[in-house]
């Protein structure tokens, strides 16, 4: 309501300008000589003239209906009234009937030609409307009526630009500068239009006139430069150049200019030596070098790919002073995608140096840390974020893990108790269980119970179905349940979600790898080999990189997983990049997935109770159906990866999985499944 009534506001405030400047706009040369009888008789003016005023008082009081009828009892005394034709023409506008709308504004310039403000407001329209003929037709009339005004000749260089009739944009530009003087902005856009329409010779002239109306620019005299390289005078160019740089020697506008200079005309040694010095150059801006390194990157890719250069000039760019991080962000970037992680390294932490609160850097460096289980480098990249990055959960969540697992749980405890605080409505409800349930954890550890279960509580209400978080009632009804299963000899499975984070989650799962039979076990290699050692390095529920299997260690793993199942008397699932199903004597190794599956939180709890469902299924083979499942869950990541179009996300590609489960068929699966016996 606000707006309209701004907007209504808005038109009576111009039609009160309308109606009191149309006499004086009104008075041509011509006029001034002539007295204009008034078309009205005295009595039908001062009945005109209180409904106009009564209409007026009415829209300032917001009575909008009243004020129309007001000024429809104007119309009907004077019909081709300019001002109340322009204030019915606004009614009209408002209510969405354009077309009377455009008719009663088209009456009011007609009643009135002179009225500027009439004619602005139509040709507005037309441009609302984007009907730019009409609103060009308008603006020429108005620039031609009222040659003194720049805000016709301004909105026709907008229209004629916007359809490309640089040689009209030109024209009106030469209307302007003899109306308001040369200007630089006039020359430039003019040197614009000319290099558009292709006429370089133009585009020197005009440039050329800019640098002599300007003589100590170095802006024009470097443009002037330029132009004459771009038009095969190099040798006038070198000195326009030279002739800058005597005097400026830093300049660096005309350093690059050089640069293009030595391309051009074939010098590549001093080409490459002119872009070293603008690169060394402190006073060159570190936009300019990003610009240039971009383009040196490019060519090294297009061509021999030899990154030697690139990291040598990188690496004695960034021994001079910087500006930002931004060269050296750059620089990172294209080290790690070289996977030149070591020379990477001491980039990241120059970028940290520079700019302490880049996250992105910080979380490089601390994915390393925790890949090399390196606890007191995480606890060093990490602790300062939290006044950097205050409010990102995962760096008190990886600092707490590593003082947890450094068996410093005052520290840890500290810092989870402090990152929960960084938790509000925007925060993501999966991470906030996750962080709550280890809080939890540590609690437990330190024998707070009450602490511990009402945490645990807060996890279960950010998300309900976090079978991950543990608390009194689920620990007794694992047992139970295990139990029972034994004792009607129903199949278990068990799932040791963040087995090895904590004390807590580690003693559970061995507690009832103990007292329970379990048909099959299955989790990722850290979980599986923290329930073998009774300890582990497991980060959360994801597996510790330098546990992961790949194709160097897939013999050791398989190895790992026939002794763990020969020990357990259970088949031994063990998922990841490749995926390992054994019992005491024989492996499937598994190469169905798609990486994109670890970005869902799930996928691994659906394995779980698919594989439950297999070898209910399947009772006399539980190795083949442990197997099957996990084929299964793998070829149903490719099948739903393969319908993602370029706007879904891993929230689609959920439910693409949850169907893909749902239609796959015996046939289907026996054709997709890529495994190999040992």
């Amino acid at each position: 309501m606000r707006k309209i009534i701004y907007i209504i506001s808005l038109c009576m405030a111009v039609g009160l300008a309308a109606c009191g400047t149309s006499g004086k706009q009104a008075k041509t040369k011509s006029q001034q000589a002539e007295f204009v009888k008034d078309p009205l008789t005295p009595e039908q003016r001062r009945k005109f003239d209180y409904y106009f005023l009564e209409a007026v008082r009415m829209k300032q009081k917001g009575e909008y209906d009243a004020a129309y009828e007001l000024y429809q009892h104007c119309l009907d005394i004077y019909p081709t009234s300019g001002a109340a034709l322009y204030e019915i023409a606004q009614f009209y506008m408002y209510l969405g009937q354009e077309e009377k709308g455009e008719q009663a504004l088209k009456q009011a310039v007609s009643s009135d030609e002179s009225n500027f403000w009439y004619k602005q407001t139509l040709a507005s329209y037309y441009e609302r409307k984007r009907n730019v003929p009409r609103a060009i037709t308008v603006y020429e009339n108005m620039a031609d009526q009222f040659p003194s005004r720049l805000e016709p000749l301004m909105s026709l260089i907008d229209l004629y630009n916007q359809t490309k009739s640089y040689q009209q944009v030109i024209n009106t530009l030469n209307r302007l500068e003899e109306l308001d003087g040369k200007s630089e902005q006039i020359s430039m856009e003019k040197f614009r239009m000319y290099l558009l329409l292709g006429d370089q010779e133009k585009a020197f002239t005009e440039i050329e006139s800019l640098s002599k109306e300007y003589p100590y620019d170095m802006r024009y005299q470097t443009i002037l430069g330029d132009v004459y390289l771009n038009n095969d005078k190099p040798q006038e160019a070198l000195g326009i150049y030279q002739r800058i740089l005597k005097e400026e020697p830093g300049y660096s506008p005309a350093l690059v200019s050089m640069a293009s200079y030595y391309q051009k005309t074939g010098q590549d040694s001093l080409y490459r030596m002119q872009l070293d010095t603008i690169l060394l150059n402190d006073n060159v801006l570190s936009d300019t070098k990003m610009e240039i390194m971009r383009q040196l990157i490019l060519q090294s890719e297009q061509g021999t790919k030899d990154s030697t250069q690139i990291v040598s000039l990188f690496q004695n760019i960034l021994k001079r002073p910087q500006q930002n991080a931004d060269l050296a962000m750059l620089c990172a970037q294209y080290l790690l995608t070289k996977k030149m992680e070591k020379e990477a390294v001491p980039v990241l932490h120059q970028i940290l140096k520079l700019d302490p609160e880049n996250k992105p850097a910080r979380l490089q460096l601390l994915s390393y840390a925790i890949r090399d289980n390196n606890l007191d480098e995480v606890i060093q990249i990490a602790k300062p974020a939290l006044e950097y990055n205050p409010e990102s959960l995962e760096f008190y969540y990886y600092l707490g893990i590593a003082h947890h697992q450094k068996g410093e749980d005052d520290e840890a405890l500290d810092v989870f108790t402090r990152g929960v605080k960084q938790i509000n409505e925007k925060s993501d409800k999966g991470i906030a269980s996750d962080f709550y349930a280890i809080l939890g954890d540590l609690y437990h550890s330190k024998e707070m119970h009450a602490e511990a279960y009402a945490a645990y509580d807060s996890s279960l209400v950010y998300n309900p179905n976090n079978i991950g978080t543990l608390n009194k009632r689920t620990i007794e009804s694992m047992f139970l349940a295990g139990k029972r299963a034994n004792a009607l000899n129903h199949p278990a499975v068990l799932d040791p979600v963040g087995a090895g984070a904590s004390k807590l989650r580690t003693e559970t799962a061995q507690k009832l790898l103990e007292e329970v039979k379990f048909t099959v076990i299955r989790g990722n290699i850290s979980e599986v080999k923290t329930l073998a050692s009774g300890s582990g390095t497991t980060k959360g529920v994801d597996a510790d990189v330098a546990d992961k299997v790949s194709e160097e260690n897939l013999d050791s793993a398989v190895a790992f997983a026939k002794a763990f199942a020969e020990k357990t008397g259970a088949v031994i699932a063990i998922t990841g990049a490749i995926d390992i199903v054994a019992d005491g004597k024989k492996a499937y190794c598994i190469r169905n997935g798609h990486p994109m599956m670890s970005s869902i939180t799930g996928t691994g709890c659906q394995l779980s109770a698919m594989t439950a469902a297999y070898v209910t299924a399947n009772p006399e083979h539980p190795l083949e159906a442990a197997a099957a499942a996990v084929c299964a869950m793998g070829l149903a990541g490719e099948i739903a990866h393969a319908r993602l179009s370029a706007q879904d996300g891993n929230s689609t590609y959920r439910n693409y999985i949850i169907d893909a489960i749902y239609n796959m068929t015996p046939e289907q699966l026996e054709e997709g499944a890529k495994y190999e016996v040992r």
